[in-house]
C-alpha cells in the first residue's frame, strides 16, 4: 500500500514533534551532602554536637582530603561530654568520598590499621560515599543511637 503526501507529512510532522518534546527525568538525583552538613543535619536530628571542625586541603593533617580516591570533604565534631580542650581537633570523624568504592577502601584501611589497638577502636558506619567514625569513648548505645540518625541523613 503506498500512503499519501498528506499521510506521508502528517506522520513526519507527528516524528519530529516526538523528537523536540524533552522527556520528563523521572529520577532524582540525590544530593551529595558535605561533611560539615551532615553534622548540621545530626544536631537537628537530636545529636548533642558541641564543636566542629571543617578541614580544607591546607589544615587536613592526614594531607589525604582531595587527593585521588581520597575523601572531598571531612569535618571532625565532638559529642557533649568528649573531654576536648581549646585547639584539640574532636575524635569523631565523617569523611565524604566521590564514590561508595572509595568510601568502603578507606573503611576497610582504618579497620585495619587499628585492629588489635586497643585505644583506637571506633565505631565505624560507612553507607554510600559516607564513612562516619564515632570515637571508642562513646556508649554502645550513644553510638547505636548515632548510626540509626547517620543512616537517616545519607538515605
Amino acid at each position: 500500500t503506498q500512503l499519501s503526501n498528506t499521510e506521508l507529512t502528517t506522520s513526519a510532522q507527528q516524528s519530529t514533534i516526538a523528537q523536540t518534546i524533552p522527556v520528563e527525568q523521572t529520577t532524582a538525583v540525590a544530593k551529595i551532602l558535605t561533611g560539615e552538613e551532615v553534622v548540621t543535619a545530626l544536631k537537628a536530628a537530636g545529636i548533642k554536637v558541641e564543636k566542629v571542625v571543617t578541614y580544607n586541603e591546607e589544615t587536613d593533617s592526614n594531607n589525604l582530603l582531595g587527593r585521588p580516591n581520597q575523601y572531598t570533604s571531612k569535618s571532625n565534631f565532638a559529642l557533649k561530654g568528649d573531654e576536648v580542650t581549646k585547639g584539640e581537633d574532636p575524635d569523631n570523624t565523617i569523611e565524604v568520598f566521590e564514590t561508595e568504592e572509595d568510601a568502603k577502601a578507606r573503611k576497610q584501611y582504618i579497620e585495619q590499621a587499628i585492629k588489635g589497638i586497643s585505644f583506637a577502636q571506633q565505631y565505624i558506619y560507612q553507607k554510600g560515599v559516607y564513612v562516619l567514625r564515632i570515637d571508642n569513648q562513646t556508649t554502645p548505645m550513644n553510638a547505636k543511637k548515632i548510626e540509626e540518625v547517620f543512616y537517616n541523613i545519607v538515605k
